[in-house]
């Protein structure tokens, strides 16, 4: 969660209904289904690369390919990693897969080749599913279908086709959306920064100076820092640690572990509770 900028816990989310917050202009609902079209555009990609032909067996193999891909998505997450960069996505779907392949489908082969391919494919849909605004509009819903069937069935021909560079053509946003309506292929032809570079080939898509592989706000010119990754950029957070004390009297406000008091007593490598009591024990 907080790794995708976030806020609360995954049980306070799911107690949620996204999808009405989201249509009701709800800005953390909206970051919220976004992310979720994100993540699930990579766990149906992943499905794809997999043999769900035998219908007896296609279920659980469903669910152990994505079972895998969560925990590669969780472990890069942890690392820090962005979870949409194409490198990142790379080693999320081989190592996730060959994981998946090792217990379930031991004669699955899938060259590296192949998942640098898709995962570049899927970093350049989430950037298009990130430009479409709200994920309940008509138009990131096209966007979403395109996804889930389009895009697929091209993950699953180069399954089979080994041909890394027809399945470039088959998925690009050219391909994918060449039908689709004027608003729609206004959205993948989206220019945030207006530097004549499309986002799904701009390295820098807000212009700020800072790559989109280390901008943790991409699409927001005045912020690419986010400590406390709670979504909220340094710039305009009041507390870019998120150890509980505002910047303004945190004499480390980029390290949660360290902070002063405003009598000047350190408090360092406390959590928040001990931190807390603390000084409630100074006074």
């Amino acid at each position: 969660m907080v790794s995708l900028g976030i806020s609360g816990s995954v049980e306070e989310a799911l107690a949620k209904d996204v999808w009405a917050l989201a249509e009701s202009g709800d800005e953390e609902a909206i970051k919220m289904q976004s992310a979720n079209l994100a993540i699930s555009a990579i766990l149906q990609s992943a499905t794809s690369l997999i043999d769900t032909s035998d219908a007896s067996a296609a279920t659980a193999n469903a669910t152990n390919v994505m079972a895998s891909i969560a925990a590669q998505i969780v472990t890069q997450a942890a690392a820090g990693a962005d979870l949409f960069d194409k490198a990142v996505l790379a080693t999320v779907l081989e190592e996730g897969v060959e994981s998946y392949a090792a217990v379930s489908e031991p004669d699955l082969v899938i060259t590296t080749e192949v998942f640098a391919a898709v995962a570049d494919s899927v970093a350049t849909i989430v950037v298009v599913i990130e430009g479409a605004g709200n994920p309940t509009s008509a138009d990131a819903i096209v966007v979403a279908t395109t996804v889930q069937n389009t895009l697929q069935t091209a993950v699953e021909e180069v399954v089979t086709s080994g041909d890394a560079a027809a399945f470039e053509t088959a998925s690009s946003t050219t391909t994918l959306f060449a039908d689709a309506d004027e608003s729609v292929t206004a959205i993948v032809a989206l220019d945030t920064d207006g530097d004549g570079i499309i986002n799904t080939e701009d390295p820098d898509i807000d212009n700020d100076g800072y790559a989109n592989a280390v901008d943790k706000l991409p699409l927001d010119r005045n912020e690419y820092a986010d400590t406390d990754e709670d979504g909220i950029g340094n710039n305009a957070d009041l507390d870019d640690d998120g150890d509980g004390f505002d910047d303004a009297v945190d004499a480390y406000p980029l390290d949660a572990t360290k902070n002063v008091d405003a009598s000047g007593s350190s408090i360092i490598g406390l959590s928040l509770p001990k931190a807390v009591k603390l000084l409630e024990t100074e006074e």
